[in-house]
């Protein structure tokens, strides 16, 4: 059941991101899109500055978890799940880079030669969410990705607020995101955590503390 939601959730994604992306490919240019994006700008204008430092230790803390995840994962010899993660780090990348050379939509700021669609910024930002659940383990799960559906939500906004992109170039990279991540669980996230796991193992990294308390020393 639960890989048929996940397959569910892939499939939708990524027919949402097609069709966002051949629309704006092909010149799709809804006024409530720029018009939104307009009035979230005024509405940080005059706290810039602010904005730009949390957007800034948003960026140095997800980089910093990531790196941490994976040290932790190579000294721990899972390191088919640290392959795993690299792989997700590295094909969030590739999509947002395709994804741009493909829709080519100009970006939001008049002074940035690149493309906009679709974020990475927002792609990031879903990726690190998705790790920080599956370090959490399934304790306390609903409370974890409420929280970090928030945080995702409240980061892209600031994104949006400062002219980075428009609302429709964060949820692209929403839609694809999540699109990647489930397919590759799907094709070998699962299977490696099961295999590398214990029933005392919660998450990617935490054990059960009753289970290390009972390990002669």
């Amino acid at each position: 059941m639960e890989s048929r939601a996940i397959l569910s959730l892939a499939a939708v994604s990524a027919a949402a991101f097609l069709v966002l992306a051949v629309a704006l490919g092909h010149g799709w240019d809804p006024a409530a899109d720029a018009g939104l994006a307009a009035r979230m700008y005024e509405l940080v204008e005059d706290h810039r500055w602010s904005v730009d430092v949390l957007l800034d230790l948003g960026r140095a803390a997800g980089v910093a978890f990531v790196v941490l995840v994976l040290v932790a994962l190579v000294a721990a010899g899972r390191l088919s799940l640290a392959a795993l993660l690299v792989v997700a780090v590295l094909g969030v990348g590739a999509l947002e880079w395709l994804g741009k050379e493909a829709v080519r939509r100009p970006s939001l700021n008049a002074g940035d030669a690149g493309y906009s669609f679709p974020s990475g910024h927002a792609m990031a930002a879903v990726a690190l969410a998705v790790l920080v659940v599956l370090v959490a383990g399934p304790r306390r799960r609903a409370l974890v990705v409420g929280l970090a559906a928030a945080a995702v939500v409240g980061y892209c906004a600031l994104i949006v607020s400062r002219g980075w992109h428009y609302p429709t170039d964060v949820i692209g990279g929403w839609l694809v995101t999540l699109a990647w991540l489930a397919l590759l669980w799907l094709a070998a996230g699962s299977r490696l955590l099961r295999r590398e796991s214990s029933p005392h193992t919660h998450g990617l990294l935490r054990r059960d503390r009753d289970r290390d308390r009972d390990t002669p020393r």
